[in-house]
């Protein structure tokens, strides 16, 4: 009669074990859950990562021939100062005397600057 203690006693231990052993597979599904939704998060990191590499190759792609433009524009700049400086050294502008004289009797009708007698 001793040998039903031990195996209430065994059942006991059986069942904590079975117990413990749905616990434990309760927990895999959750952490193997868990993996996927990492899993998941990571292929849109990874594509994202990607997609901005992509990007930032085009924009230093622009900035680069925006820079080149830049320097071409500068140089056409500096050269059509030059131009036009060489220009008024070639036909010097009249003082601002004369031009003033030239506008007052070309290009205000009489009635506006002669006198009323």
């Amino acid at each position: 009669m001793c040998v039903r203690p031990q195996i209430d006693l065994l059942k006991r231990h059986n069942d904590q074990k079975k117990a413990r052993l749905a616990s434990l597979r309760a927990q895999i599904e959750d952490w193997k859950s868990k993996a996927r939704d990492l899993q998941a998060e990571l292929d849109e990191l990874r594509t994202r990562y990607h997609d901005l590499t992509v990007e930032h190759k085009e924009v230093g792609e622009k900035l680069k021939e925006s820079r080149s433009d830049r320097l071409r524009c500068l140089s056409e700049n500096d050269r059509l100062r030059k131009k036009i400086h060489d220009l008024e050294e070639r036909f010097p502008l009249p003082p601002p005397a004369f031009l003033l004289f030239f506008f007052t009797y070309t290009c205000i009708p009489d009635q506006y600057w002669r006198p009323q007698r």
